[in-house]
């Protein structure tokens, strides 16, 4: 996730460089609403489990300064991280997953 499509492009050409499977969000502009608290500024945990990826992801672009927004994403892996059984390149276990994708992306990064 995040507002520049730019980067969004070339993290999705990192996922195909690296083998990584991802799948781009939207900050769905439906959702802040969500993250109303009554009594802190912001809530990190909404009380839905509906669209939690995306909420994460707009809870951190709170903490980004407008002159940033464009210069940033968020890699929601926290699902990906663990597999209870092997399927492609990922073991059972620990997965690494963004690993290789990150690195992919930063080596390209000004390309």
């Amino acid at each position: 996730m995040g507002h520049s499509d730019k980067l969004k492009a070339k993290m999705q050409k990192a996922a195909n460089t690296s083998g990584e499977l991802i799948g781009l969000l939207p900050f769905n502009r439906y959702l802040p609403p969500m993250l109303k608290s009554g009594i802190a500024d912001i809530v990190n945990s909404t009380s839905s489990r509906a669209a939690s990826a995306i909420t994460a992801g707009l809870f951190l672009d709170n903490f980004v300064k407008k002159e940033n927004k464009k210069k940033w994403l968020h890699l929601d892996i926290a699902g990906a991280a663990y597999s209870e059984s092997p399927w492609g390149y990922n073991s059972f276990g620990g997965t690494g997953a963004g690993v290789r994708l990150t690195l992919d992306f930063i080596k390209n990064l000004n390309k």
